[in-house]
Order: structure tokens, then sequence, then C-alpha cells
């Protein structure tokens, strides 16, 4: 994965000037209580939640631009390397103080990859609740790129969210059925 890194190096441009002009005002919301297993339990009372802003007050990172991909061919590169057609499913920027809480994707089933890429060494995270024994996981981001893989079913919800206290750039693809 370290040649697709490089390749992923061209994002990391592009965001220093986003981030020279997009201005983030953290909002109000408590990100420790939102990102919570009291939340989750509380989340999922409630059912499925596919999409973290369908409900207020769950999700305040950045969505980029993602023209960027087509100029790096990030989707073509992890085809010829998997056999895998995907597409893309999200480009995010999580300011300090931003985040994405709990949610399924349940809305578009199957593989997920997501590169990330943090700032700072553990000042970010995934957290997920193990479809299988119900632990809540919380995967600490390393400073630069890492990549993660999960599968979203309807049948076994992977129940996850994010949190970040650097900046943090997410790349998301799933398998792409068409």
């Amino acid at each position: 994965m370290k040649h697709i890194y490089k390749k992923l190096d061209k994002i990391l441009e592009e965001f220093r000037k986003i981030n020279q002009t997009n201005k983030f005002f953290p909002n109000k919301y408590d990100m420790d209580y939102t990102l919570s297993e009291e939340m989750l339990s509380q989340l999922m009372i409630n059912g499925d939640l596919a999409k973290a802003n369908s409900i207020d007050h769950n999700d305040n990172r950045i969505i980029l631009n993602n023209s960027i991909f087509y100029q790096i061919k990030l989707k073509e590169i992890l085809g010829e390397e998997t056999g895998i057609k995907r597409k893309y499913s999200g480009f995010f920027w999580y300011p300090p103080d931003a985040f994405c809480g709990w949610h399924t994707n349940n809305n578009c089933e199957g593989e997920r990859i997501y590169f990330a890429w943090a700032a700072e060494d553990k000042k970010s995270f995934f957290r997920y609740r193990d479809p299988e024994t119900g632990e809540i996981i919380t995967d600490w981001d390393k400073k630069g790129w890492q990549h993660r893989k999960f599968v979203v079913s309807k049948n076994k919800p992977f129940w996850h969210c994010v949190g970040s206290k650097t900046n943090r750039i997410s790349i998301g693809l799933n398998v792409d059925k068409s």
C-alpha cells in the first residue's frame, strides 16, 4: 500500500490549499458524548441509522471536492491491485474537534475501504462495534496514511464513528456493483 500512500500525498498538497481558504467553526456539540457507548445504545434502540448526518448534532466534518481523485486514479490503482472495481463513497476533512457520529452505512451494503491521513499520532480515531461480539473498539490513527477495511451489512450492522483532535482526511471507497 505504500505506493498508494505516495499517490495520496498529492491530495495533501490540495488539502493545504483548501485548509488556507476554509474556516471551521466547531459546534458546541459534545464530541465525547456523541461518540460514546451510551449514545450508541440510544441509537440502536431506535433501529438503524444509515447516515450520520440524518440526525442533528451527529456530524460536523467537512465534505471536500473529490475531483483530485480523478487525477491520481486511486480507484483504478486499487482495481488493478485487488481485482475489485470500486467507487468513491466520501472525501472528508476533520479539523480539530470534528467528528462523524455513530452510523451503519446500511443504505449501501458491501465492502468498504477507507484511507485516512492524520497530522498527529493518536489524536484521531475510528471507533466501531464488533458485529460478532458487541465489543466497542477504538482504533487510533497513527501520523500519516493508513487504511481500514470493513463490511457493511443489514444482517450484521457495522456501527462506527470517527473523532479527531487534529487535522484528519479520509477517503472512502466501496465495491462498485454496477
